[in-house]
């Protein structure tokens, strides 16, 4: 799943502004406002589609503000809202396509806004970074190979190529394995026969399986930006509880 990948970092701008404060999003929407959310959602028992807002958790608490999404005040009550939804007297405002939700457009038009001013297709701000490379400042980027070396001792002890030393034969693995492995996931009857259940093949099918931490092929140093993430993380929240 996604999302705990840092996808709402473009938020980070806003920390100063954010703090002591509530911020409303639209978080869980998609269910809640749309004509055409699948049956299965319609309960009474909240039904998440995925895990949108999940990457705000420890942001939000270190720049100390409180996230609102503002559809799960009803979300309950989703299959009324859907019938409002799909009612004849929301006809002028459904859209048609795969993006209508006639209860936000009703409002946000009543209000003078035009129809061609928004929701007009599915959008979103987020960055995917955990698809693409990182890209981070220079004293972070040093912080983190420090981090690295800090740490190689504990590799070395326990017999493993501490990440970090050979930078070039990472890269060049981590090529190899999307390499082979974006050709094997497309074989007839590689999953059919249960090669993927193999270490080496999960390895390898590095689309499908990125960097499998048992797997000692990818050694790439990235894996464990999260752990360098939350040892910082651990510092703020200190500074936090006790200024001096």
């Amino acid at each position: 799943m996604r999302d705990a990948f840092g996808e709402e970092v473009h938020y980070s701008a806003a920390a100063d502004r954010l703090h002591g404060r509530l911020l409303l999003t639209g978080y869980h929407g998609d269910k809640v406002w749309d004509r055409d959310t699948p049956s299965p959602y319609l309960t009474p028992d909240i039904k998440r589609g995925d895990i949108s807002g999940l990457a705000l958790t420890e942001f939000r608490l270190r720049a100390g503000f409180i996230n609102c999404p503002v559809p799960f005040w009803s979300a309950r009550n989703i299959e009324d809202i859907n019938g409002i939804s799909r009612s004849d007297a929301m006809s002028p405002w459904d859209v048609g396509g795969d993006y209508s939700r006639p209860i936000c457009r009703r409002i946000v038009e009543s209000i003078g806004v035009p129809r061609e001013a928004f929701g007009v297709a599915k959008s979103f701000a987020s960055q995917w970074i955990s698809l693409a490379e990182l890209d981070i400042s220079a004293g972070s980027r040093q912080d983190f190979s420090d981090f690295l070396r800090s740490h190689r001792r504990t590799f070395l002890g326990r017999g493993r190529i501490p990440p970090g030393m050979f930078e070039s034969l990472d890269r060049a693995l981590m090529e190899a394995a999307y390499a082979v492995g974006g050709a094997l996931v497309k074989m007839p009857g590689f999953y059919r026969m249960g090669f993927n259940d193999w270490p080496v093949a999960r390895a390898l099918a590095g689309l499908r399986f990125p960097n499998p931490p048992h797997t000692p092929l990818v050694i790439g140093p990235k894996r464990y930006m999260f752990a360098w993430a939350m040892s910082r993380a651990v510092c703020q929240y200190s500074r936090i509880v006790d200024p001096s």
